[in-house]
């Protein structure tokens, strides 16, 4: 497999073929792709739908929101690109199967999140990724491992 950085214009054609869209896109831009890992980034603006309820006076970023986050970089953007690399059907929709994550910090509104994916297989329309979320300045918010397969929906 070619493990070279994608160009700027594969990166966003993977945007623009991941099916999740606002406001449940979880991810702004991609940095680095190549068939091996990637990383994207995400800014917690504040102003996303679950701040209101998780937690009044004291808004966090809830868990599972930093699961699909890591899920849209390492397993749907990362799947995408595979399937482009290897021709495969980008009809499909990555249905999420599998994580195991653990968390050590909380995202507060107002911050920017990198989210890095490590390919562990693509094989068969599955993916799975060891993945990990850190703060701008590189402190450790989450990590784990999360799978997903390309299916008609």
């Amino acid at each position: 497999m070619d493990s070279k950085q994608a160009p700027v214009h594969i990166r966003e054609k993977v945007l623009e073929t991941m099916p999740q869209k606002h406001p449940f896109r979880f991810v702004d831009a991609i940095h680095t792709l190549s068939t091996e890992e990637i990383s994207g980034e995400y800014r917690v603006t504040g102003d996303e739908f679950f701040f209101p309820g998780h937690f009044p006076g004291r808004p966090t970023m809830p868990g599972v929101i930093l699961i699909e986050a890591m899920a849209q970089v390492s397993v749907v953007a990362l799947g995408i690109y595979e399937t482009m690399v290897t021709g495969g059907d980008l009809n499909k929709v990555t249905l999420f199967t599998e994580c195991d994550i653990e968390f050590f910090n909380v995202v507060p509104p107002g911050s920017k999140i990198l989210i890095h994916g490590k390919k562990i297989y693509f094989r068969r329309g599955k993916i799975k990724s060891k993945a990990w979320v850190t703060l701008e300045d590189g402190t450790l918010i989450a990590r784990g491992h999360l799978a997903g397969i390309g299916a008609n929906v």
